[in-house]
């Protein structure tokens, strides 16, 4: 009985010592350039666990990685999609690529922005992104519209983040690591 518990508290143990090493992996690493899933779901991974333990400005560290990253990628998953619009010669690809632009002058904005603030697009760029998904998988590019499946998930959660944020704010309550 005693070499089951054992077993049992060290594996326990390793595990946490293994999330913690993901997380530390996650937080030296650099972004990468193009729209990676698992690099989106481990950061999220490493956040939840850095809240787990109470370590907000861990968690807010990981925050100020995922955030900007999501948001950067799906300008450029926008852009891909204005591309591939005007290769098959559609009337809709100066429109997607206008709001490509405008997600990115936006996102620009805020950068510069001293403190919180929203701004108008006019469109939702995760609805945009489905549609996308949608155009990809006519095609039968299957792999690359199921990672903008994740892309159009992730941006939308980002962006919620940026809701939850400013409620817990307005609480008066700790907002950071809430990603």
């Amino acid at each position: 009985m005693r070499s089951i518990l054992f077993v049992f508290a060290k594996t326990l143990v390793l595990c946490g010592v293994c999330s913690h090493l993901a997380s530390a992996q996650v937080n030296a690493a650099v972004a990468p350039s193009a729209w990676e899933p698992l690099y989106w779901d481990q950061l999220m991974i490493a956040v939840k666990d850095a809240q787990q333990r109470g370590a907000k400005i861990e968690a807010e560290g990981l925050c100020a990685q995922a955030i900007p990253y999501v948001e950067v990628q799906a300008v450029k998953a926008l852009r891909d999609h204005a591309e591939l619009l005007e290769a098959q010669k559609s009337a809709s690809a100066s429109d997607v690529r206008a709001k490509a632009e405008r997600l990115a002058q936006v996102k620009a904005e805020q950068a510069r922005a001293n403190g919180p603030g929203s701004m108008y697009l006019g469109f939702s760029p995760w609805e945009e992104l489905f549609v996308y998904v949608g155009a990809l998988q006519l095609l039968q590019r299957d792999s690359e519209a199921q990672a903008v499946r994740v892309l159009a998930i992730a941006y939308r959660r980002s962006q919620e983040a940026y809701v939850r944020r400013s409620i817990l704010m307005r609480e008066h309550k700790d907002p950071r690591g809430e990603c």
